[in-house]
């Protein structure tokens, strides 16, 4: 979706470097908790990017969004390149614009309009360790002619420029309104990132704000469909929105709805590719956001009983370094008391072991879909140590079990 100050606004629907090792020891565990059932929600989003970026772009590479694949024979590299490109093609932003990239993550798509379009990129995003990775892997691209990283100071890409500030979003306004010299841009960019911002209003206000005249907003974000049911908020996007730390779906309509009360207008009308980006997260979640968020089918895959995303998490990790089937539900009863079968095991493996982890060891593919698929705000290495931590007794599970060749 594009909207321009005065005239657009571009939507599309859909929407990790090495951790210190032991880094979740920093942190205590915090109890599952509904996102709309605590005022803390922004100190969870800072530190589960404070926690999980270097995962991510282990996971994502340096875009931590979806790709748009067209081709079978896609990479995820090529999908998530074109999907830029596409949102720059419905948003007809020209070469050598001013861009605020809002929620920038580690400043792929920064880098990109830099070094592809001339633009002079500012990336904002509420995470320090963002900030600090995307300023290191924009100096080491850009090279030491180029390659500052201070604060203020832009790195030089081709024709273009980036820089990357750690900022809560919605105090976007007064902080560039108010710097010396007074900043204002041609694009707002924000790419999966809206949803996470507890007061959408205010958003699309601050855009108003620091939109030059004509200027255009880029959007791209998950939405939920319209008119859903109860039971079908309750059984499939609450569990979204707890799990991935949003503070309430809205539908496309509604983005619409604010874009217009701040003072913005349609330049391009939302569009629907959910289809096309699937493929980037072929998750359990996926088919739910798919089916209820996005109307299109399924992929034609069986899905696996539902199970408690702790017991998930220890299904996938031991299954995914190769540990039998049936000795992974015996360690899940001991570790969590609960009984599972060694066919649902298998099942929830099959399920989800097509997913890519390009370039990286089953150890670390495992690691990182804890990450993933346990995703009650709880600090990806903590919650991995605690569920996986092998005692004497494990060890004996394991012994007696021994591996078998990649398969659970």
């Amino acid at each position: 979706m594009e909207v321009q100050r005065g005239a657009p606004m571009a939507n599309y629907q859909i929407s990790t470097g090495t951790q210190a090792e032991d880094i979740g020891d920093n942190y205590e565990i915090p109890p599952p908790e509904p996102s709309s059932s605590f005022a803390g929600l922004k100190d969870r989003i800072k530190l589960h990017y404070e926690i999980c970026s270097d995962y991510y772009y282990s996971l994502w590479g340096e875009h931590i969004h979806h790709g748009y694949f067209l081709d079978p024979a896609d990479t995820k590299e090529v999908a998530q390149a074109r999907l830029i490109d596409l949102l720059l093609e419905r948003s007809q932003l020209p070469t050598g614009s001013q861009v605020l990239d809002v929620g920038c993550g580690i400043g792929g798509t920064s880098r990109f309009l830099a070094k592809n379009m001339g633009c002079s990129v500012t990336g904002i995003t509420i995470s320090g360790q963002q900030v600090k990775l995307a300023r290191e892997l924009s100096a080491k691209e850009a090279g030491p002619v180029n390659g500052g990283v201070e604060k203020s100071v832009f790195t030089g890409l081709r024709n273009g420029n980036v820089r990357f500030v750690e900022l809560d979003a919605e105090k976007m306004g007064d902080f560039f309104n108010e710097s010396e010299p007074k900043m204002s841009f041609d694009c707002v960019w924000i790419s999966e990132a809206m949803s996470h911002l507890p007061n959408k209003e205010l958003f699309f206000r601050n855009v108003s704000i620091l939109l030059k005249s004509g200027g255009k907003l880029v959007v791209a974000d998950w939405f939920k469909a319209e008119e859903l049911t109860d039971a079908q908020m309750e059984a499939d996007i609450k569990p979204i929105e707890d799990g991935m730390l949003l503070p309430g779906l809205n539908t496309q309509t509604e983005y619409v709805n604010y874009a217009k009360q701040a003072g913005l207008s349609v330049f391009s009308d939302p569009f629907d590719i959910s289809k096309q980006v699937s493929k980037t997260c072929p998750t359990e979640s996926s088919p739910f956001i798919i089916d209820h968020l996005y109307t299109t089918e399924m992929p034609p895959r069986t899905r696996p009983p539902r199970h408690k995303p702790e017991v998930a998490s220890m299904i996938l990790y031991f299954a995914f370094l190769g540990v039998k089937a049936n000795a992974v539900a015996e360690l899940i009863e001991l570790k969590l008391g609960t009984r599972v079968s060694p066919d649902e095991c298998l099942q929830r493996f099959e399920f989800h072991r097509d997913f890519e982890f390009p370039n990286r060891n089953s150890s670390c593919a495992a690691e990182v879909l804890v990450g993933q698929e346990c995703a009650q705000h709880v600090p990806v290495l903590a919650t991995f140590k605690a569920y996986t931590e092998i005692d004497a007794a494990c060890e004996e599970i394991l012994n007696k079990a021994g591996l078998d060749d990649g398969d659970a």
